[in-house]
């Protein structure tokens, strides 16, 4: 068997021309896109941050805890400790 290879008639100067016309557009469009995507993207990371802190509510947090001894005698008190703290407030305020 044997594999007859045809050869594809040259190319005109025309039809090159418009070849390398059409790729260098589809070249500026892909950059065009991408330029696009990278501006919307740090337009929207901008948003993001400059809005994160625009109108939070003010929170205070106050923690309680209890600790005993762990080991005590039969018929002796318990001895216990209690904490109050002071543990989130963003709005920078002292609670009494």
């Amino acid at each position: 068997m044997r594999i007859i290879k045809r050869r594809s008639a040259p190319m005109s100067s025309a039809s090159r021309t418009e070849r390398l016309q059409t790729e260098r557009q589809t070249r500026t469009r892909r950059r065009r896109r991408r330029a696009a995507s990278a501006v919307v993207v740090l337009i929207g990371a901008a948003v993001a941050i400059t809005a994160g802190g625009a109108n939070l509510p003010v929170v205070y947090g106050i923690a309680f805890t209890k600790g005993c001894f762990p080991t005590t005698h039969v018929g002796d008190p318990d001895e216990c400790f209690y904490t109050i703290a002071n543990t989130l407030d963003t709005g920078h305020n002292t609670l009494v």
